[in-house]
């Protein structure tokens, strides 16, 4: 795990499938080849015992008894096979040891066991990885200008890393595997250097999480549920957006009504419970002050066209601490001027679309189902935001909203107008056509052959994709539950070209292309020409999803000989998709597409500094 700054690098972390267990499979494996068991003063072989080891005891024998030889000694031994050279006077075999097993057996380990248990920690696996070329290339992921200051910074810990001679065997390994062809080309580093710990190898990592624990910056960082429930406090937003966007997961259901507050800005951060009790409190009565409003003003001809609008809309008595902030938020509420000639188009299209709303898969519809909170909540943000009004589709996002909270309707329009104010552009036709016409020219950055295929069967899949950019996804998979955590996802902005974590891939794919092409400095790579690509291009992370729908449809596409087959097929595999693999798709094709646009501005920059030369 590479660490700069203080700040831990996760996207460069690695890991390997060596530790003690397979050092005890070697120690079982080398005792029946070589050892001897010796038994009221007889020997036996041990394989002939036919005596399996426990894991303590082989754990006993690797403490005790082995150690770690030296690079050239082990390469020596490497190449006879681990047999030693008896003829040679420098490779002697260790000396055994004897080892008693239950106060009646003693096992005569030989020197080849002690010593050559341990190597398979640097042999290399089927990969070509070790230990050793494991921290290399862990260098070679980090960016250019670390690389000098985390080689020469090492800290080893471990149980393992106690075995004599360990550290001194992994130096020499670096050294070898950085001075042969795989690294030499692309790591400048001749030197490494290995920190001491300030405790015992095998517990340090325990003394500085416990040190770490105690320290106040982890109140700012992490919270446990028993403090969120004394005050309520989530300590920052962009921790929070990063467990939202862990594909594998998602939110817990019984937590996602309290994240959506913050996810949609019904809550700013570090806000206290009193505060947010507040905040809830001031939005209710809003809320009621809003709805009360439009249905007194509406115009009797269109209150006509919607008979739920004020059905079991119940008030409540206020309390005399709240009598100050009903007098605010009425005064907030009647604020806007109506132009309910205007509200005409929304409101016939709203009476429309109440019955059409795509229920939630897992919950049927019942007889008498009441479509006040639903009516209310839609008229309530057509009134106060006209600028965009009501379109198709908005229903069904007003519904998972109102699922999540439970119908608490204050909680679900805030966060449903936030939603909505800040992605209006699926709701209009030159938003969403905008999106259709990048849709073609992002699969051709991020995957040729599926655009070539797509062209050739003359396919029109990007007005198919329509639905699934309009409505966020809302009907293209089979459980609630992934369709919630996709449109969480696609919420947070967590992945996209203007985000930190967007924006730190970036860098790091940047630093890489430069190191590729010979430029020794970052700011030798064009950024002008990044920026430029950027502001034609914005790229927001639901194209990302829709492009990998349509790549898990690539059968469909490929086996297809027209276009109306093609299009059947993938009607008949819809609802089919996994939202997982779906989103750790969109991932892939975001890293992919950020490799294509550097690639492609360190080209011109490089042709760009050949004419100047010229």
């Amino acid at each position: 795990m590479p660490v700069a700054e203080g700040v831990p690098l996760a996207i460069q972390f690695d890991s390997l499938s060596y530790a003690s267990k397979a050092i005890h499979r070697q120690i079982q494996l080398l005792l029946e080849q070589h050892a001897v068991i010796i038994r009221q003063g007889k020997k036996q072989s041990f394989k002939s015992v036919k005596i399996k080891l426990s894991e303590d005891t082989l754990e006993d024998i690797k403490v005790r008894c082995c150690f770690i030889s030296p690079f050239t000694r082990a390469q020596t031994y490497a190449k006879n096979k681990y047999i030693p050279d008896e003829s040679s006077e420098s490779f002697k075999e260790a000396s055994s040891i004897d080892y008693p097993l239950d106060g009646m057996m003693i096992i005569r380990i030989p020197g080849i066991v002690r010593e050559f248990a341990c190597e398979v920690l640097f042999e290399q696996d089927i990969d070509g990885r070790s230990i050793a070329t494991l921290i290399l290339d862990t260098l070679l992921q980090s960016s250019i200008d670390l690389r000098q200051q985390l080689a020469k910074n090492i800290l080893v810990i471990g149980g393992t890393a106690m075995i004599p001679g360990f550290l001194h065997r992994l130096h020499s390994e670096l050294i070898y595997l950085v001075n042969i062809s795989t690294y030499v080309n692309r790591l400048v580093i001749k030197q490494f250097h290995f920190h001491s710990p300030p405790a015992q190898l095998n517990y340090t990592a325990w003394l500085g999480g416990s040190i770490f624990g105690t320290l106040d910056i982890l109140e700012s960082q992490s919270i446990i549920c028993d403090k969120y429930l004394e005050n309520g406090i989530i300590p920052d937003c962009k921790y929070s957006l990063k467990a939202i966007s862990d594909y594998l997961g998602g939110i817990h259901n019984d937590l996602r009504s309290q994240a959506w507050k913050y996810l949609f800005g019904f809550y700013p951060p570090l806000l206290s419970k009193a505060e947010q009790e507040t905040i809830d409190i001031e939005r209710k009565l809003r809320y009621d002050f809003m709805c009360e409003r439009c249905q007194q003003e509406m115009p009797q001809e269109l209150c006509s066209q919607l008979p739920h609008l004020s059905s079991n809309k119940l008030k409540e008595l206020l309390s005399s601490n709240q009598i100050f902030f009903s007098i605010q938020q009425r005064i907030e509420a009647y604020k806007p001027k109506f132009n309910w000639y205007d509200m005409d188009y929304h409101v016939r299209l709203i009476a429309k679309d109440l019955h059409r709303t795509d229920f939630i898969s897992s919950e049927k519809k019942p007889v008498d189902y009441n479509y006040g909170p639903l009516t209310r909540l839609l008229v309530t943000f057509a009134c106060y935001n006209p600028t965009i009004g009501y379109s198709q589709g908005m229903n069904d996002m007003a519904l998972s909203f109102l699922h999540v909270f439970s119908y608490s309707e204050h909680e679900a329009y805030f966060c449903f107008a936030s939603y909505i104010i800040q992605s209006g552009e699926h709701f209009t036709k030159l938003g969403i056509a905008t999106k259709i016409k990048q849709l073609p020219k992002l699969v051709e950055i991020v995957d040729q052959l599926l655009y070539d295929r797509i062209v050739s069967l003359d396919v029109e899949l990007w007005t198919f994709c329509h639905r699934w950019l309009f409505l966020c996804f809302r009907r293209e998979f089979a459980k609630e539950e992934d369709t919630l955590i996709c449109f969480e996802v696609v919420s947070s902005h967590f992945l996209e070209e203007n985000s930190l974590a967007g924006e730190r891939l970036l860098y790091d794919i940047q630093l890489k292309q430069a190191e590729q092409i010979g430029i020794s400095s970052y700011s030798s790579i064009s950024t002008e020409l990044n920026s430029k690509h950027n502001e034609d291009y914005r790229y927001s992370f639901d194209l990302f999803v829709c492009i990998a729908m349509i790549s898990l449809f690539r059968s469909c596409l490929f086996d297809a000989h027209d276009e109306l087959e093609a299009l059947e097929a993938i009607q008949q595999r819809q609802k089919t998709l996994d939202v997982r693999q779906v989103l750790s798709l969109a991932e892939q094709l975001f890293k992919i597409y950020y490799q294509q646009i550097t690639a492609m501005s360190s080209t011109s920059s490089m042709e760009s500094a050949s004419f100047e030369i010229i």
